[in-house]
Parts: structure tokens; C-alpha cells; sequence
């Protein structure tokens, strides 16, 4: 990642961008923000099959990318040549016979393309990208400076990622009816929705996903066929069955945690115990010992999401918590705690971040949405103090614990709201800080136009890097949002675009507060 970048989302050849923005001019205009995908994330982000085809073109036969960018809007033709033919697969009816290459094209899309066309084909889309901002922001803007290629802000290439295979450290895992009809397969969803085909589907070659992972899903599906119990769905009346997901976490030491999720209906608390102790029994001495896990957890929920706060992850077998080093320190992350998926990826994206920065030990670092503290804790021993705010409780402890582990005495975590943390942290009055960078890493959904007004209202953060694995939709709103001049809607100094850098698998967007000096660049 680098400092001005928007990032495209996962599995195996998107990444996450980086945007650096500095502060900036104002005139009133009005802004009508896109309505979001009210369709459910997990089919939202899995909406790449058959009657969505991910192809790319040859030079002399334009087509989209329509998997990664047709719902954004985006068009790109990458000249990669001729003997990149538009893929027939997922063109097709899925099928018993080519659900898992269906599934691999949903999952890692760009994995079949050569990996420096991949890089060269995302520096494309992202100056696309920020093509599209500019134009928004020059009508608004009229002192605005556009380059001849349409570019408001430099766009650098895409900085490769240290591993192409194997990378992800988390795999969520569900469990549904597959394309046969069994209804406990466990695996990811594809199909639309919309068309009632969604199907479940086994991750057999998925190349991005570690081969403990795949194993883990494997043996809980084993573990299921002896099960008096069916897979959770949602019926007409509500939530039916019992079993939902299995999650894979893991480090680069191979140590390997699994949490399993189960709606427990009307069960009681020892049939429930039955469960859990035959969980034990199947992952500890029976045929899921395989997995060597490191740790197993069990979570109750009555929902289709439960935060910890309201059921709480049991641990029943092994050690409460995984350990991940980045660079020279070393991180505590608890089973429902928030962790970049590419961890080599992540550490040259928080370089990048420090080049974008440039901070001095005068300087203060707003780590917003900061989950386990591995962006604020990184830079630390460069910034006078570091500020982190984050809603989750369980990763804010990891956060203070991970300072405190790594003898980081300048950084401190707040579990909080962050319009409510950013301005009432830096008016403290042991915070004299006039130089603030605030780095946001929000979820796909973006941050809420409360958060927005904070960093704009607060005359202390000069600075914003927004750090996005999905740079398109939710983002690309918030990006217009802490750019555009001020009004009712957005009160506030805006910020100014200043570079867009990525990482593979990470993009950002750097960008500071406006001055004269800003249209003549």
C-alpha cells in the first residue's frame, strides 16, 4: 500500500487501497451519495457467477471486468493481448462437475492471469478510480487541479504482495446446503440470491486459502455427518436448524484456531454440553486431531451475527489466544478480533503509511477503527503519542495488551464511538497537538457520515490516510465525503487528495487539508 490508495477487495489478486488526503477549501455544493447494496454481504461480495461473468478482454474486443468493477461503474480494458480470452466458465450453468473452478473464479478471479498483467491491471483500475473522483470533485471545486490524464492526485503502481498463494490467515466457513442437496457442506456461498441458486460449495481450489484451513473444513464436515443436528437456515418464520460456520485463524507459526457457531434453538444447556464435549472428543483424540488446533472455540448465537458482548466465545480446548508477529513486535489477537488477512502484506502496507506520512516526534497518530493496534503500534516509536479508538472491547484489550506486551509506552486504545473519540480525545488539555494524523481502516461498509464530520470538524487532524479493501462503493462515498466543500450535510474544513499508493491486497488514499497553493500543483 502507499499513501493515496483505493483498494479493491480480496481473496486472492485485490487488494486494499490507501488514500492520503490533506485538508481543504470550501464552497457549498450539494452531494447525493449513492444508496448502498441492500443485498446481505456475504452474497454482495460473492456476487461473481454465472450470469455475472469476470473475464478479461482481449485488446481488440473490449469487455469488463464485471465481477471486480460492473457494479461500481467502472470500465476498464486492460491490453494484455490477444491470448487473454474472455473465460466461458463462468458463463455457464454451475454444476456438480465445475462448482469448485466456479468457485475459484468467484474467489480469486485474476488468478489465472499472470501475475505482473494482474499488477498492471489494478494500477489501471485505480487510476480509473480516481479519475471518477476527480471529475465529481473538479465540478464542485472550480480551483481544482487535474493533470492531462484526468488525475487530481499522482497514482503510483501497485507494490506486490511478499506471497501470492496460501496468504490468508482467517477463512470464514459456512455451513448450508450444497449443489446435491446435502445440506451440510461446509464452505463459501455462490450463486445470486436474487435467482435462488445460492449454493454452498466446498473450497477444493482456492489457491489464496492455506491447506490447514481447507483441512479444518473438511474434518467439521465429517464431524457434522455424525451430528443429530441439521445446518442453520433461514426459514419464513425464522432461523431453522443449528450449526452455521466454522472460523479458520492462523499465524505464520502454524498454530491454527478454530471457532465454531451454533444457533442452539431450543436446546438445553446439556444437550448443548453434549455438543461441545464431542467436539472436543472428535478435533483432540478423533479423526479431527489431523488439525493439530491450537485452540477450539464455541460461540452461541441467535442471530445472523452475534459480537462478543452478546454471546460470548467459550473456550473449550487449548490456549485462549493466537500470536502473530509484524516486523519486530509481536501481537495478541482473540478469536473475533479484527487482523489484516495478508500478514506480509500488511507489513509493507504500514510501510507505506509511514512513507506517506512522514512523522515527526512532534506529532500525534489517530488510529481509527484500530482492532488489535497493528497499524498504531507499528508507527509508534515515530509519532509522539498514538490515539487508537475502536468499538470492538475485546480487540481494544488485545490493542492495550499488545502495547504493553511490546513495551510501547505512547499509545493508548479507547473502546468507543469515533465521532465521539476523535474530537473530545484531542481536546483534552494534556493534547496540545496541532498535528494530527488520523489513519482509517473501516470494515467493506465503510464509515458513517458522523465519523466523516469528526475528522472534518476537528481543526487538529491535517492529515486522513483511508485504507480500503474495497475501493469502490461505501469508500469511494466516504472519499467524496471528506472531500467535498462544505455544507449543511458536511460541515467542516474538507481535505484534498493527495496520493493514491496500493498494496496487494490493501489500497489507500492519502490526502490533507486544502491550501492556496493546492491548484497549482
Amino acid at each position: 500500500m502507499a499513501s493515496c490508495r483505493i483498494f479493491t477487495q480480496r481473496p486472492l489478486k485485490i487488494q486494499d487501497v490507501l488514500l492520503h488526503f490533506r485538508q481543504g477549501y470550501a464552497t457549498s455544493a450539494a452531494h447525493q451519495p449513492e444508496p448502498a447494496d441492500p443485498r446481505p454481504p456475504e452474497v454482495a461480495a460473492q456476487d461473481r457467477t454465472a450470469n455475472n461473468p469476470t473475464s478479461l478482454s482481449p485488446q481488440n474486443d473490449p469487455q469488463l471486468f464485471r465481477g471486480i468493477l460492473g457494479r461500481a461503474g467502472v470500465k476498464v480494458a486492460v491490453p494484455v493481448g490477444n491470448q487473454y480470452k474472455p473465460d466461458p466458465l463462468l458463463r455457464q450453468q454451475l454444476t456438480a462437475e465445475n462448482q469448485y473452478e466456479v468457485l475459484a473464479q468467484t474467489m480469486t478471479p485474476l488468478s489465472h492471469i499472470p501475475y505482473e498483467d494482474q499488477l498492471k491491471f489494478k494500477w489501471e483500475r485505480n487510476k480509473k478510480l480516481v479519475v471518477n473522483i476527480s471529475r465529481t470533485l473538479s465540478k464542485h471545486i472550480p480551483m481544482l487541479y487535474v493533470d492531462q490524464d484526468g488525475l487530481m492526485c499522482p497514482v503510483d503502481p501497485v507494490v506486490p504482495s511478499p506471497l501470492l498463494t496460501h496468504f490468508r490467515n482467517k477463512d470464514e466457513f459456512s455451513v448450508s446446503t450444497g449443489i446435491d442437496g446435502y445440506s451440510r457442506r461446509v464452505g463459501f456461498y455462490v450463486g445470486r440470491s436474487r435467482e435462488g441458486n445460492v449454493v454452498c460449495v466446498a473450497p477444493r481450489e482456492l489457491i489464496n486459502m492455506k491447506p490447514s484451513h481447507r483441512l479444518l473444513g473438511e474434518m467439521f464436515e465429517k464431524f457434522l455427518e455424525m451430528s443429530p443436528y441439521d445446518s442453520c437456515r433461514q426459514g419464513p418464520a425464522g432461523f431453522v436448524g443449528h450449526w452455521k460456520s466454522i472460523t479458520a485463524r492462523s499465524n505464520r507459526a502454524g498454530d491454527l484456531m478454530a471457532s465454531v457457531i451454533i444457533h442452539p434453538q431450543s436446546l438445553s444447556a446439556e444437550e448443548l454440553t453434549t455438543e461441545k464435549n464431542r467436539l472436543v472428543e472428535f478435533f483432540v483424540n478423533g479423526p479431527g486431531k489431523e488439525c493439530n488446533l491450537k485452540s477450539l472455540y464455541f460461540q452461541e448465537c441467535r442471530h445472523s451475527q452475534c459480537p462478543p458482548l452478546l454471546a460470548p466465545y467459550q473456550l473449550l480446548y487449548g490456549e485462549s489466544h493466537l500470536y502473530e508477529h509484524i516486523g519486530k513486535l509481536k501481537f495478541r489477537i482473540s478469536p473475533s478480533a479484527f487482523f489484516q488477512l495478508n500478514t506480509e502484506a500488511a507489513e509493507k502496507l504500514y510501510e507505506k503509511i509511514a512513507e506517506v506520512i512522514k512523522p515527526d516526534l512532534n506529532s500525534v497518530l489517530m488510529d481509527v477503527c484500530c482492532g488489535t493496534g497493528t497499524i498504531g503500534l507499528s508507527l509508534a516509536k515515530r509519532f509522539d503519542k498514538v490515539l487508537g479508538v475502536e468499538q470492538d472491547l475485546v480487540a481494544v484489550d488485545d490493542a492495550n495488551y499488545n502495547a504493553k506486551a511490546n513495551e510501547i509506552r505512547n499509545a493508548d486504545f479507547y473502546c468507543d464511538a469515533a465521532e465521539k473519540a476523535i474530537p473530545r480525545l484531542l481536546k483534552r488539555k494534556e493534547f496540545t497537538y496541532t498535528n494530527v494524523s488520523a489513519v482509517v481502516n473501516p470494515s467493506r461498509s465503510g464509515l458513517s457520515v458522523k465519523v466523516i464530520n469528526a475528522l472534518r470538524k476537528t481543526p487538529q487532524v491535517d492529515r486522513v490516510i483511508y485504507v480500503s479493501c474495497m475501493p469502490i462503493g461505501n469508500a469511494m462515498r466516504n472519499i467524496l465525503d471528506l472531500c467535498l466543500p462544505t455544507e449543511r450535510a458536511l460541515p467542516g474544513e474538507n481535505f484534498f487528495p493527495w496520493t493514491l499508493e496500493e498494496v496487494e491486497y490493501f489500497a489507500g488514499l492519502s490526502s490533507r487539508r486544502f491550501d492556496e497553493s493546492d491548484h497549482e500543483c
